[in-house]
């Protein structure tokens, strides 16, 4: 069972962006017939640390910057990968600046998600696994054929083990052969 975190961006992150704009965080804007101060906007409303194509393609036409440009044509998509994976928001702003009125920019970024937890990193859930008699475990192989050491999962944590869960949760795939169940 997943449920939803409160979602909030850093206030330093927020308050680098609104500095790379030369924007006041306190101008109001109306967004869907939403009006708050852009400093809202962008604490709770608008996603700051992931960056998406149609974001750089505004940013490359507004600050005129071959290299941003460049990243964009075709052939380059390891350097597009590259630049999604490595930058935020903020970085692309202090590296190309470019002019943006406040209701233009929230516009362009995408709504900020909300991040999800598992029940299986609850205090509730690892006290219960503890003490749960219905544990299983697993035989890791490793790429030299060596078996790796078992790890045990209660049944709350086999949704990460699916690759369901959070990045950081998953085994990396290359590093280990199929898991094989023991009994």
């Amino acid at each position: 069972m997943r449920s939803a975190c409160g979602t909030k961006n850093p206030s330093a992150v927020v308050s680098e962006v609104l500095q790379a704009l030369r924007l006041d965080g306190d101008q109001a804007v109306e967004l869907d017939g939403t009006a708050k101060p852009l400093r809202e906007w962008l604490a709770t409303g608008r996603e700051l640390t992931r960056l998406t194509r149609p974001f750089l393609t505004q940013q490359a036409e507004r600050s005129k910057d071959a290299r941003l440009a460049d990243v964009l044509q075709p052939g380059h998509e390891a350097d597009l990968r590259r630049t999604l994976k490595d930058l935020q928001v903020v970085d692309v702003l202090q590296r190309h600046p470019g002019e943006w009125d406040a209701k233009s920019f929230v516009q362009a970024l995408r709504p900020l998600a909300p991040r999800l937890y598992s029940i299986a990193s609850s205090q509730e859930a690892v006290a219960r696994k503890r003490t749960s008699p219905s544990r299983w475990s697993t035989t890791n192989w490793t790429a030299s054929g060596r078996v790796a050491r078992p790890r045990r999962f209660s049944p709350a944590c086999k949704a990460t083990r699916r690759g369901r869960g959070s990045s950081s949760n998953r085994m990396n795939a290359s590093a280990f052969r199929p898991t094989r169940h023991a009994t």
